[in-house]
């Protein structure tokens, strides 16, 4: 709605309600496993989003 990029970690990383004995300490907490996949996934969306110029030239 307002054309500003966001990225979605929750709805896209596959960390979720689901997931969460594969990622979640405590159900709220990620453990090892869910900080990598939290911050591998967050890094893929800036590298994607620099890609499309959003960063700069």
């Amino acid at each position: 709605m307002l054309s500003i990029p966001l990225i979605d970690i929750g709805g896209e990383s596959g960390i979720g309600y689901l997931t969460s004995l594969l990622y979640m300490s405590d159900e709220l907490h990620p453990n090892a496993a869910g900080n990598l996949r939290h911050g591998t996934f967050g890094a893929e969306e800036l590298r994607r989003l620099s890609r499309r110029g959003f960063f700069g030239a």
